[in-house]
């Protein structure tokens, strides 16, 4: 993961940053002093670029968990159909990322993702 993502665009500024696992997914997140140890986001998003947000990390889970489970009953679409997932405000796709890493290949496959945000920043980090 010490390369930059393959995505044609320059890699963020702060590039590698820090090698953080949220959940089961390992992901590169900007290296910004007292972050980490803080265990959640800063107070201000003016303070810093782009921030990961360690005390969302349950939230993500709980999306991962929720999302592997319409998959497998197939609750929201007829059996083996294609889902659109919107990540809208995605920031860095550290959520999006989570679906497609942890969600067992054979119903990640189904997924249509598409991670969004206002802040090219953001999204060169994901």
């Amino acid at each position: 993961m010490g390369e930059a993502p393959e995505t044609g665009h320059s890699p963020p500024l702060d590039w590698p940053g820090r090698l953080w696992l949220d959940g089961r997914t390992p992901v590169q997140v900007g290296d910004y002093a007292g972050q980490a140890e803080a265990g959640r986001g800063p107070m201000s998003k003016a303070e810093i670029p782009v921030f990961h947000n360690p005390a969302m990390t349950g939230s993500r889970t709980r999306s991962v968990l929720l999302l592997d489970q319409c998959l497998r009953e197939d609750w929201l679409t007829k059996p083996g159909a294609k889902i659109r997932v919107l990540d809208g405000l995605a920031a860095s796709a550290i959520r999006s990322r989570r679906w497609l890493s942890e969600i067992p290949t054979e119903y990640a496959e189904r997924l249509r993702v598409t991670a969004i945000d206002a802040d090219a920043t953001a999204l060169a980090w994901a």
